[in-house]
């Protein structure tokens, strides 16, 4: 087990528990974005207008039925009551700073419908971590089960993604 401490202000926004993720698409690391980490999100959401830089592709140009292809269509409900268009796909990921880089998979829900500020949610990301808020100091530890993170990398069919995203951006 891996653990990596990290203070409210390292990346922005500053007064919330925040961390660093890699992105990757077919090995290749894409960018770098500040997720704010929220044990209250169900999933990671993440706006769309970042596929762009990281695939290469416009969802939000994209029709519904070539977006289907790649992943599941939803409507997710915001916490400030707003429904909000997205397609469900995973993404790899490294957690910056986070010993061993390892790179590991989340289910991401792309918000088509508004630009958002990334949010790192429960699913995968708190299976293979545990949190350990210090609210009083602002900072916050992860605590990783390397193991299982290495394990969640064939949870997804990734590699039937990323070619028909390849396919895609061919046409």
């Amino acid at each position: 087990m891996s653990r990596l401490l990290l203070k409210y202000s390292d990346f922005l926004p500053h007064d919330r528990p925040s961390l660093r993720i890699v992105p990757y698409f077919k090995g290749e690391p894409k960018t770098k974005l500040d997720c704010v980490l929220d044990s209250g999100a169900d999933v990671t959401c993440i706006s769309a207008a970042f596929a762009k830089t990281i695939y290469g592709l416009d969802l939000k140009k994209m029709t519904n039925a070539f977006l289907g292809r790649i992943g599941t269509m939803l409507e997710v409900q915001c916490i400030c009551g707003k429904k909000l268009r997205g397609i469900q796909m995973p993404l790899m990921i490294r957690v910056e700073k986070y010993p061993g880089e390892i790179i590991f998979p989340v289910l991401v829900n792309w918000i088509l419908d508004v630009d958002i500020q990334p949010v790192i949610g429960r699913k995968d990301f708190f299976e293979c971590f545990d949190v350990k808020f210090v609210e009083r100091k602002n900072e916050f530890i992860l605590i990783g089960d390397d193991e299982k993170l290495k394990r969640l990398e064939t949870h997804y069919p990734l590699e039937n993604i990323h070619q028909l995203i390849s396919y895609l951006k061919s046409r």
